[in-house]
């Protein structure tokens, strides 16, 4: 690790210590100015099912960053919760770090492909400004680093719906993998550091969420997490729901948890470069989408519900996302058709619903072109800048035939 540049910033941290630490030690807060190479502590986390352990760590020392992040604090696992996790692993983001009783942090970055033991801490002192939801810069990270990834599970999309959802959402923050349940009860929830957290953004029939790792949590019901950014959106309102661990699968490039969500518990309030904050038992907003699609070839009929949280960058393409997974899952298709689409659009301050119905034909794709109009709509609706619009409900029903129903014009003639 390099020294500081600048002798006189460290004269000026001791200087400020002097006055602070005080306060913060009656938090139980360690500071970053007391990080030494070879002090030991300890990090809780879960591995398997909702049980918090606990494991070994080493400080190797400080990784400086640009203001007002100042540093990461380098470290170095073991024990026998690493030997089975395989290292640190995807899910781990916001595990507390502790030394002499004291918070020190939250793991929030790794190395891929190399040693799974080594991470970065980003230090609780500037994870705590999140409950003062103050905006900090994003940390330079040194060479090679990376966060420990948010997984993004998904359940009920098809592959190519995947793949619409992670390019919308910036595929590298998030890699995508399949969730085994969801909104499953695994016995009471008691949130504690170490304690696993889901953020979801999609429930219901489909489901879009991450999870990760408690890092501290106050009387009140407020707490951080993750120790990195998710959407990095600021303020936010997407829900807050347990979590439990399957299994932690070691991995060459990242071990990572298998995890099933359960019922919501709160909200996700910030989601700032430091981590993630939140509110137990708070209520979150979200537009609920009612879809009903009928395959007339086959004589199918299907309703798909979801509730979507309402930040309009996530909220149109999980909206559309939904919708092609219950065209596709419907049709058990891919191809031409001809599709009858009516859609009703309700918000808070609209005097009656907004309905468009209208016909499409394709000689490709009917599931995509079927929702050319919801996309719009919804772009114009959320994205408008004369109004704003607080959208309440979507509902959509879509009737699809393979029989090509389309006229063509033979001959014009110009009236005289």
């Amino acid at each position: 690790m390099g020294k500081w540049p600048l002798r006189f910033r460290s004269i000026a941290l001791i200087l400020f210590l002097c006055i602070f630490v005080g306060t913060v030690h009656a938090q139980g807060l360690f500071l970053p100015g007391e990080v030494r190479p070879g002090l030991r502590g300890v990090a809780k986390t879960v591995i398997s099912g909702n049980t918090i352990e606990t494991f070994d760590v080493e400080v190797l020392g400080l990784v400086p960053q640009s203001p007002p992040l100042d540093n990461l604090i380098m470290i170095r696992v073991s024990g026998d919760v690493v030997e089975r996790s395989g290292g640190i692993a995807q899910g781990m983001s916001g595990t507390p770090v502790y030394i002499q009783d004291r918070l020190l942090g939250a793991i929030a970055y790794t190395y891929a492909q190399t040693d799974h033991r080594i991470g970065l801490v980003t230090p609780a002192v500037d994870m705590f400004k999140i409950y003062e939801q103050l905006t900090v810069p994003a940390p330079v990270l040194p060479p090679g680093a990376t966060a420990v990834r948010s997984p993004l599970i998904v359940q009920g999309l098809n592959d190519r719906n995947k793949r619409f959802l992670t390019e919308a959402l910036g595929e590298e923050r998030v890699q995508v993998m399949p969730a085994l349940a969801s909104s499953y009860v695994y016995g009471p929830l008691v949130l504690e550091p170490g304690s696993m957290i889901g953020v979801q953004l999609l429930r219901g029939d489909f489901q879009v969420a991450s999870f990760g790792t408690v890092t501290d949590v106050r009387e009140d019901g407020r707490f951080v997490a993750f120790g990195h950014p998710f959407t990095h959106r600021g303020a936010v309102d997407f829900f807050a729901s347990a979590a439990y661990v399957h299994y932690t699968l070691p991995s060459l490039d990242m071990p990572f948890k298998i995890v099933s969500l359960g019922s919501t518990i709160g909200q996700i309030g910030q989601d700032r470069a430091v981590g993630l904050g939140g509110t137990l038992g708070n209520h979150v907003e979200y537009v609920s989408v009612a879809m009903k699609v009928r395959d007339r070839d086959r004589n199918v009929d299907q309703n798909f519900n979801v509730e979507v949280v309402k930040e309009p960058t996530i909220m149109v393409p999980l909206v559309i996302t939904s919708a092609y997974q219950s065209v596709d899952a419907t049709l058990d298709r891919l191809g031409a058709g001809t599709s009858f689409v009516r859609l009703e659009f309700t918000a808070k301050d609209f005097t009656q619903r907004m309905i468009r119905e209208n016909l499409f034909y394709s000689d490709s794709d009917i599931a995509v072109w079927s929702l050319t109009d919801l996309l719009s709509g919804l772009e114009l609706l959320v994205n408008n800048n004369l109004q704003e619009v607080d959208l309440q409900e979507v509902r959509i029903e879509v009737e699809v035939a393979q029989e090509r129903k389309t006229a063509t014009i033979e001959k014009a003639v110009p009236s005289t």
